[in-house]
C-alpha cells in the first residue's frame, strides 16, 4: 500500500480484505489529499452475529468496509467530487455522512466493496434499499435518505453516472 500503514486500520489490519485495501489506496491517490480512517468504534470491523453489514467479520470473514474522512470535503461539490472517486475506484457502497466530526474533520463517507463479497458468498444480500450497483446513499443524524440528499442541488443518479463516464 503506497498511502495507508497498516497500523492505521488497528487490531483490524489482519483481516482487511485485499480488494478493500487497494480500493482504499486507490481512492486516496484519485482524492489527492491525506484520507483519515474514522476512529470511532465499528468503523472498519465489527463483530455483529447475522448482520449483513460489509463491516461484520463474525458473517464475512474479512472488513470489506471503512468510515472515512477524506481531508478538504468541506461541501456538496466536494461530496460529489469523493463519490465519484470512490466510484472510479472500486467502491459499489458508498454512503455520504454530512454531519460526521472527527478532531477538525467534518463529512465522511462509508465506502465498502459489497461486489467482492457477493464474488466470494452466494447468501450476501444488503438489505433495506441500498442493494443497487453502485449502492449509494446518505445520512444526516439518523436519517438514511436518497445520495443527492447530500450532493449539489439537482445531481442524481443519472447525472452520477455521466460524471463516472467521463472519469473512466
Amino acid at each position: 500500500m503506497k498511502h495507508f500503514q497498516p497500523s492505521e486500520f488497528g487490531v483490524w489490519w489482519p483481516q482487511m480484505a485485499q480488494a478493500q485495501l487497494e480500493s482504499l489506496d486507490r481512492f486516496r491517490e484519485l482524492w489527492g489529499a491525506p484520507v483519515t480512517i474514522s476512529a470511532a468504534a465499528g468503523t472498519l470491523g465489527r463483530h455483529a452475529g447475522p448482520s449483513k453489514s460489509a463491516h461484520n467479520v463474525d458473517q464475512w470473514g474479512q472488513v470489506f468496509a471503512a468510515d472515512i474522512f477524506p481531508h478538504g470535503m468541506v461541501g456538496a461539490k466536494d461530496a460529489l467530487r469523493a463519490v465519484a472517486c470512490a466510484y472510479e475506484a472500486g467502491f459499489r457502497g458508498i454512503g455520504v455522512y454530512p454531519d460526521w466530526r472527527m478532531g477538525s474533520l467534518r463529512g465522511g463517507l462509508h465506502v465498502d466493496r459489497r461486489d467482492a463479497i457477493q464474488a466470494k458468498f452466494s447468501n450476501y444480500a444488503p438489505g433495506r434499499d441500498f442493494d443497487a450497483d453502485p449502492a449509494l446513499w446518505s445520512r444526516f443524524g439518523r436519517d438514511y435518505g436518497p445520495i443527492d440528499a447530500a450532493l449539489p442541488r439537482g445531481t442524481g443518479r443519472p447525472e452520477l453516472l455521466k460524471l463516472w463516464r467521463a472519469t473512466s
